[in-house]
């Protein structure tokens, strides 16, 4: 091999072109979606491991996205939707005590879907409204912050 480097450009150059063939398909070998790092990834390697069975979560980017599957209807007793509410409530800060407080501020977007027998609530709230549940303690004081940065659609099934 009297010309290395040229040997060397030629198999960097049919590297970038058998690339950029592949990145079209979504299959790129230099660029890829599991590379970058994001917050949500953090949040989930603490949260799954706490999470009960019923719970499937997951990112979307850099969003947190939580699906929670009841097997008990609420909508018999005479307060179904207060029980569903305190119910979303207690999960949201479930969330905010078992995941890294710093990593859960970075994550743009937390979505729950809680969903049962008869009645689906889609709540979102930002990572940096979300991680300040852990350290409330007072009843009133959760409340009136879930009010303020928790956005509620509820849905019949």
């Amino acid at each position: 091999m009297k010309k290395p480097v040229l040997t060397m450009g030629l198999l960097m150059m049919l590297a970038f072109l058998l690339d950029l063939y592949r990145m079209r398909d979504g299959k790129s070998l230099f660029y890829r979606e599991d590379f970058i790092a994001h917050s949500c990834k953090a949040v989930i390697v603490k949260l799954e491991r706490r999470v009960p069975d019923n719970w499937k979560v997951y990112c979307e980017h850099n969003n947190l996205s939580v699906e929670i599957k009841y097997q008990t209807p609420e909508l018999g007793s005479k307060n179904a939707k207060a029980i569903s509410y305190r119910r979303l409530a207690n999960d949201l800060s479930f969330i905010a005590q078992n995941s890294p407080e710093e990593t859960l501020m970075n994550v743009f977007i937390v979505r729950v879907r809680s969903q049962q027998p008869g009645l689906i609530i889609n709540a979102v709230s930002e990572g940096q409204y979300l991680s300040k549940l852990a350290t409330m303690r007072d009843p009133d004081y959760i409340s009136e912050h879930l009010k303020k940065t928790v956005q509620v659609k509820e849905s019949i099934e």
